[in-house]
């Protein structure tokens, strides 16, 4: 689940989150310009950490007749920035009509037994390999469809207070926990132990998301796949 939020909107949360809010409390100018200079102090910290935040962008690309993979990073099929991981796609066709198409993992991609089949591409797998991420469809495409991406791509820090993307919910909960401990140790007193508590479990839940976008895709010869075991003395 993804959630649109500003820079505004996370630190209002963390500052209600220690109770600044309560009884109709409105933070100050100085207090939000505080709050966005500290939000993306941390938001930098974090990238510095290899804990890269993603937002959910949309774009849309032309697929090729007889293609079915593509190269998705700057310079490739699809030259954008390389998403962490793709959300949802869908094609239109040139009479205006949408299609959904689903994920399927590799297990089920190798599953696939013909791939130059030509049709209305109705699966995919994406691969966020180091450099250009590669996106592989089940069919080679008949006609010329638009594809509609929704990806989660790096997203750097908010230039204003009212800057608005969208975010999966793990991450603006993370972000408004952990902005909460930082804003309370400069009023100079300690935050409260469910907030430390709930900034400690969610930067643990998106650190073993970030862990998971980067693992590389290990590519073995086939030559090294034996079908038998493996005889240390033989060789």
């Amino acid at each position: 689940m993804s959630l649109t939020s500003t820079a505004r909107q996370i630190i209002e949360d963390a500052l209600d989150a220690e109770g600044f809010l309560e009884e109709g409390n409105t933070p100050s100018a100085y207090e939000m310009s505080r709050g966005l200079r500290a939000l993306n102090v941390m938001l930098h910290a974090w990238q510095a950490k290899q804990l890269t935040v993603p937002a959910i962008t949309s774009e849309s690309f032309a697929l090729v007749v007889g293609q079915s993979t593509y190269t998705i990073g700057t310079g490739g099929d699809f030259s954008t920035a390389r998403p962490l991981g793709i959300s949802t796609i869908y094609l239109r066709d040139s009479g205006g009509t949408d299609y959904p198409t689903r994920e399927i993992d590799l297990g089920q991609w190798s599953r696939i037994s013909t791939k130059s089949t030509e049709g209305r591409p109705r699966r995919w797998y994406y691969e966020p390999e180091d450099l250009l991420g590669r996106l592989r469809f089940d069919l080679e495409p008949d006609a010329v469809y638009t594809l509609f991406l929704h990806a989660l791509k790096p997203f750097t820090h908010f230039t204003t207070l009212d800057t608005s993307d969208s975010f999966p919910d793990e991450w603006i909960e993370a972000m408004k926990y952990n902005l909460a401990v930082r804003l309370v140790s400069g009023k100079g007193r300690e935050a409260r132990k469910t907030t430390i508590a709930l900034a400690v479990e969610t930067l643990r839940d998106v650190k073993a998301m970030t862990r998971r976008w980067r693992v590389p895709l290990a590519r073995v010869d086939s030559a090294l796949l034996r079908p038998a075991h493996y005889n240390i003395q033989e060789g």
